[in-house]
């Protein structure tokens, strides 16, 4: 089954965490798998463990490609160990394919006259773009290798994709098999639990929610915003849209974000559009709200995002120190800053 648990504050989501596993399941020496985004997120979330629990122990915290790729082995064991370093394959294979004859047009005149940079560093630029591909649109990549697309970024990729069994390819099959009720779950965790992602591939969505049919998924979700804040647009993208009815002399639609607060429709884009790609999801949801107050200003700006107002200008404590904006000549000096 799939549960999504949601609160503004990792405390809380600790809290019901600790109150989940504290309930063993299968066998008593398995490990509790915990899918993490960063190695700082497993340090704290063991910590906080311990503290609730009195020990923490047999924690397997993994990134979430290394558990996909775990998933996939369990499918296919002949796969390697550990993902395939796809950066360097991918450019050596672009280099070769920028030799062969006859090139695409628009990179035969990009690449006309270079000494051997330019074409370096546009295999570098493309094998990323081709890596998240994998990730973000693996049908994409499905569908230029059937060839449904002549375009040149289309003929270059089956060019170095022939016949290589690419992360993308994979993903595609198994949620294919996952969809035909064909996904085998031998080898894997009896619960996961996946903590503290803003962001995750559509993809690897798409998988959680199909082991969800054979075993417990709980996904706890760090959520800013109690209210209903998944369409909320940046200043940027609402001045665009400014300009474009007044050159149509159109009225403004509803739905202008003017009255939400501007941090969140600034940065929040990543986990609005997770947090839609979760709405989607046939869950069982929990949330666990905390008012932080207004006795700081870190506080008053938490709590209008929390309620989604738009910041009002209040008197300030001069010795409010709890958010401070340092101007540095350098990412090593904002680090020495940040420790400091």
């Amino acid at each position: 089954m799939f549960h999504v648990h949601r609160s503004n504050r990792l405390e809380c989501l600790a809290d019901r965490l600790c109150g989940v596993i504290a309930e063993p399941v299968g066998p008593p020496l398995a490990p509790e798998t915990l899918v993490v985004p960063n190695a700082g997120m497993a340090r704290w979330l063991s910590l906080a463990v311990a503290q609730r629990l009195g020990v923490a122990a047999n924690l397997d915290c993994v990134f979430p490609a290394g558990f996909v790729w775990r998933v996939l082995r369990a499918v296919d064991p002949h796969l390697p160990a550990s993902p395939p370093a796809e950066q360097g394959p991918l450019v050596f294979g672009l280099l070769a394919a920028f030799g062969s004859t006859p090139q695409p047009p628009p990179l035969a005149r990009y690449l006309a006259g270079d000494d051997g940079s330019r074409a370096w560093q546009l295999a570098r630029r493309l094998a990323d773009c081709y890596q998240r591909y994998q990730l973000f649109r693996p049908d994409w990549l499905g569908a230029w290798e059937a060839g449904q697309d002549a375009g040149w970024d289309a003929q270059l990729w089956r060019q170095v994709a022939a016949g290589r069994p690419h992360q993308g390819r994979l993903l595609l099959d198994l949620l294919r098999r996952a969809r035909g009720g064909g996904l085998a779950v031998d080898g894997l965790p009896t619960r996961l639990t996946v903590f503290g992602l803003s962001a995750l591939a559509p993809v690897y969505l798409e998988l959680l929610k199909a082991l969800a049919g054979a075993i417990d998924v709980h996904l706890y979700f760090p959520d800013p915003c109690a209210a209903y804040w998944h369409e909320l647009t940046s200043p940027r993208v609402q001045a665009r849209r400014r300009r474009r009815w007044a050159a149509q002399a159109a009225a403004p639609i509803d739905g202008d974000d003017a009255g939400a607060h501007p941090l969140l429709a600034a940065w929040g884009q990543a986990g609005r559009a997770f947090a839609t790609q979760l709405l989607d999801c046939a869950a069982d949801e929990t949330e666990d709200y905390q008012d932080p107050g207004d006795g700081s200003l870190l506080r008053r700006l938490q709590r209008d995002m929390l309620f989604l107002e738009p910041p009002q200008p209040a008197p300030q404590p001069t010795d409010d120190r709890s958010i401070e904006v340092h101007v540095c000549h350098s990412p090593l000096r904002e680090v020495q800053v940040l420790h400091d």
